[in-house]
């Protein structure tokens, strides 16, 4: 159950190609759960509207009838093309999302929490870390979604580029540590070596 309105959502991108890993990196295990799975566990902690955005050949892992499912039908455009295809399929009530990729298996609620808490008013709640922004694991509203139709339209597929064309609040590393004091949320699996490293992480916590 959300501990806020009835208002706010996540979207979850799970449709990469994940060609640095060489498979799905949303099926890789962490412990007893995929990596989707824990990241679907933890922001179902916080939100009540859930979409996962899958490529259009994906076969669904699992079902549950609290999710969404979106097809991303329009392959290589990029996690902004993700963006757009959850936001249109976010139901309508809905106007702040958490945005995560699905391959974050230890993200901590406490983080989702603390960037809804500061999201009223803006257009994004971005987490800085090692002095770059972390788009991927951030707060949006919805009403960015014309912003990000246009940028596709242009050809644009840069996250980092629907940044620079709204209202960006962007959160200091010394705060964010304030949640999540070992950054834990923002270790990704984009290589075998990576996923290395979180089970070691994994396991040293359990």
């Amino acid at each position: 159950m959300s501990n806020f309105s009835n208002d706010i959502g996540a979207i979850i991108l799970s449709g990469g190609k994940s060609r640095r890993m060489g498979k799905k990196k949303s099926d890789l295990q962490i412990g007893h759960k995929t990596m989707l799975q824990h990241v679907v566990q933890v922001v179902q902690l916080v939100v009540d509207h859930l979409v996962i955005v899958h490529a259009p050949n994906q076969i669904l892992p699992f079902v549950d009838n609290k999710i969404i499912w979106a097809s991303d039908m329009v392959e290589g455009q990029g996690p902004l093309q993700g963006i757009r295809a959850g936001l249109l399929a976010i139901p309508q009530n809905v106007k702040r999302v958490f945005l995560s990729a699905c391959d974050v298996p230890l993200l901590m609620p406490e983080l989702i929490t603390h960037l809804f808490s500061h999201s009223k008013n803006k257009h994004a709640v971005v987490p800085m870390v090692s002095g770059m922004p972390q788009p991927l694991t951030a707060v949006y509203s919805t009403d960015i979604l014309p912003v990000v139709t246009q940028l596709l339209e242009t050809g644009e597929r840069s996250v980092q580029a629907l940044l620079r064309q709204i209202d960006a609040h962007f959160v200091d590393e010394n705060i964010i540590r304030q949640v999540d004091p070992n950054l834990i949320s923002f270790e990704n699996a984009n290589t075998p070596e990576d996923y290395q490293r979180i089970l070691k992480i994994f396991e040293d916590m359990t």
